[in-house]
């Protein structure tokens, strides 16, 4: 027998045993991180056998059952969350509209009455830290920028569909003509006119017209106030 030969037989007689030729059926499945880390929250379901109760008695829910289902979730369709919060920001995108303040405690809505108020409530109140900036809800022009009463003062843009938008109590104006893009600081929260506080009270106007809900204008453009 040559030494080849021989060489050739043990290769062959080894190869059985080589974890390249392990049987697909055997093959180690891809683990998924999400699930392990929620089984570690609350354990993940099918791994150890439900425990036998009363006739009739069913399980509550747990808080590792949430987790489980979020972690199937991610394994199954990974960036999912992401996915979700790009479309939200190009839904945003599309719609052009943006929040008009931020670091804001909503404190009126529209449609409220009450002392507060001299008449029923025409639109939706921000309460911001004195200063916080106040930004165009959508591009358009400002048509309009001054002392409005009991509005105090108020700078309103008027965006390609004719629709007036309403930002009053400012302390004062960063802008008080031409075009604003939409996002662009336009003034800063303030607290002239009847205000108890420092606050951004927020009105849409379609078309120039009477005032309708601006949480529900907002939200049906993809922003939620």
């Amino acid at each position: 027998m040559s030494a080849s030969s021989s060489t050739s037989r043990g290769i062959r007689a080894a190869l059985p045993h080589s974890p390249a030729h392990r049987s697909p059926r055997h093959a180690r499945r891809p683990s998924c991180p999400a699930a392990r880390h929620a089984s570690g929250a609350g354990g993940r379901r099918g791994l150890r056998p439900r425990p036998v109760g009363r006739v009739g008695h069913r399980r509550r829910p747990g808080h590792g059952d949430g987790l489980d289902r979020a972690a199937g979730g991610r394994c199954g369709e990974r960036g999912s969350g992401d996915g979700a919060a790009a479309r939200a920001d190009a839904e945003r995108a599309a719609s052009g509209w943006v929040l008009p303040t931020s670091g804001y405690t909503l404190t009126g809505r529209f449609g409220n009455s009450g002392a507060r108020w001299a008449h029923t409530h025409t639109g939706l109140d921000f309460a911001a830290p004195s200063g916080t900036p106040i930004r165009a809800a959508a591009a358009g022009t400002v048509t309009s920028a001054g002392s409005a009463g009991a509005f105090g003062n108020r700078i309103v843009p008027t965006h390609p569909d004719g629709t007036r938008t309403w930002s009053c109590h400012q302390s004062r104006f960063a802008k008080t003509s031409g075009p604003a893009a939409a996002g662009e600081v336009i003034g800063y929260v303030g607290t002239t006119g009847n205000s108890t506080g420092p606050h951004l009270h927020f009105e849409v106007h379609p078309g120039g017209g009477s005032a309708v809900d601006p949480n529900t204008w907002l939200t049906g453009r993809g922003v939620k106030p």
